[in-house]
């Protein structure tokens, strides 16, 4: 399952994987998003920052990886930071 906000005036969604994921999930997802990027023009492959936000061991090397298929800015944030990642997303 996933639990998401989208922060419109931030342009900012965000993710948080709460147990097992399920195809259905990201069609969910996609429904929540899809009239967002519609009305504001921004294409998913547009995505300038990604903030990978966990105390786990495995997302703190998600920026490293990742940056092999995207072209976003990957930063990792340890879980007490959140703050500071929302910050990081909105700032140029």
């Amino acid at each position: 399952m996933i639990k998401s906000e989208l922060l419109k005036d931030k342009g900012v969604l965000i993710v948080s994987p709460v147990g097992p994921l399920a195809a259905s999930d990201f069609e969910h997802l996609a429904q929540e998003i899809d009239p967002y990027i519609e009305q504001n023009g921004r294409l998913p492959s547009k995505i300038e920052k990604v903030a990978a936000v966990s105390d786990g061991g495995f997302l703190r090397i998600i920026p490293n990886v990742a940056s092999h298929f995207v072209k976003a800015e990957i930063k990792h944030f340890n879980f007490d930071d959140k703050d500071k990642a929302l910050e990081w997303l909105v700032t140029n």
